[in-house]
């Protein structure tokens, strides 16, 4: 996969912007395509329906994902071996 994600995304994501995951794997940076696209969602419920659905489940897959990253290890974490 060609898309990067960024520490500043994740930022971007903690402080509530829900999209910006969705925004660069489809790769819409064309404000044109994100304003059709918001159009149609907020004209057709079909759609709008599904779209809520998938960032439901997107945010609860990223919530598991978050649950079970490792954390950062301290110098306790590790096995002392002492040589003697």
């Amino acid at each position: 996969m060609e898309t990067q994600i960024s520490e500043a995304d994740w930022k971007r994501f903690n402080r509530g912007e829900k999209g910006v995951f969705v925004r660069k794997l489809q790769g819409f940076r064309e404000k044109a395509k994100l304003a059709a696209i918001n159009q149609r969602r907020q004209e057709d419920a079909e759609f709008r329906d599904y779209v809520n659905r998938y960032l439901a489940q997107f945010g609860v897959l990223l919530e598991k994902a978050e649950e079970t990253r490792p954390r950062r290890r301290s110098q306790h974490d590790f096995p002392v071996i002492r040589h003697g």
